[in-house]
């Protein structure tokens, strides 16, 4: 239940695009909608596919590595391993903003 309220505020407002990592500063707005070189990139590196986005089926890996390349694209100092050290609650605002951008931009439309 509670867990459903704060998906439910979550929509509510805008994601959060500023982060700052390891004392590393990155904001996703530059680095967001991803584009069809991010997509591929991330299939590659992850094997998430654009069709699998929004999907119940992804793994810490496939966020993890979704994550990792937005924030190295918007900081190339931002290392994956910076990125393994982000609390849930960061990366959950990550991908909710990564998946409020990612309609900008689906190459499936």
């Amino acid at each position: 239940m509670a867990t459903k309220k704060a998906a439910e505020a979550a929509e509510e407002k805008p994601a959060r695009t500023v982060f700052e990592i390891n004392g590393k500063r990155a904001d996703l707005a530059a680095a967001l909608p991803f584009t069809i070189g991010d997509w591929k990139a991330i299939k590659k590196a992850t094997g998430v596919d654009v069709m699998k986005m929004g999907s119940a089926g992804l793994g810490v890996d496939e966020v993890s590595g979704m994550v990792a390349h937005a924030f190295a694209k918007a900081n190339p100092e931002i290392t994956t391993e910076d990125v393994d050290g982000l609390a849930l609650p960061d990366i959950l605002e990550a991908m909710q903003a990564i998946n409020g951008r990612a309609n900008e931009a689906d190459p499936t439309s």
